[in-house]
């Protein structure tokens, strides 16, 4: 399979892990951004924190933020990369192979953000 377009993938918390955004950045095979799409915040209610337990957070990246940006898209990319492992569960939903970035240090590169108003 050639791969002519990349799609960065990612998942940011801010308000002290109390809002989760996702965002996508579709470019060419040599960056040129394509397309890039962010969605609302995901608050999610007390009750929704405990119905979900620890699955909450891999819910809120996969199927809240991360399906959704990868529908809404135009430019649908032929590879998926992202810094969370969470978003790793998003490949059992979808067809687009989705891979983990590693920092050169081999590190897990993180996708929590600071965010201010």
């Amino acid at each position: 399979m050639a791969i002519s377009t990349i799609g960065f993938l990612g998942v940011y918390r801010f308000e002290d892990g109390a809002a989760t955004r996702g965002a996508i950045l579709v470019t060419s095979i040599d960056t040129k951004p394509l397309e890039f799409r962010i969605t609302s915040p995901v608050r999610p209610q007390p009750l929704q924190t405990t119905l979900y337990g620890e699955l909450l957070k891999e819910h809120i990246a996969v199927d809240l933020t991360g399906l959704p940006l990868l529908s809404a898209v135009d430019n649908k990319p032929d590879l998926i990369l992202v810094c969370d492992d969470l978003l790793l569960g998003i490949n059992s939903k979808q067809e687009i192979p989705t891979i983990r970035m590693m920092g050169a240090d081999a590190s897990v590169v993180t996708g929590e953000a600071k965010l201010t108003h």
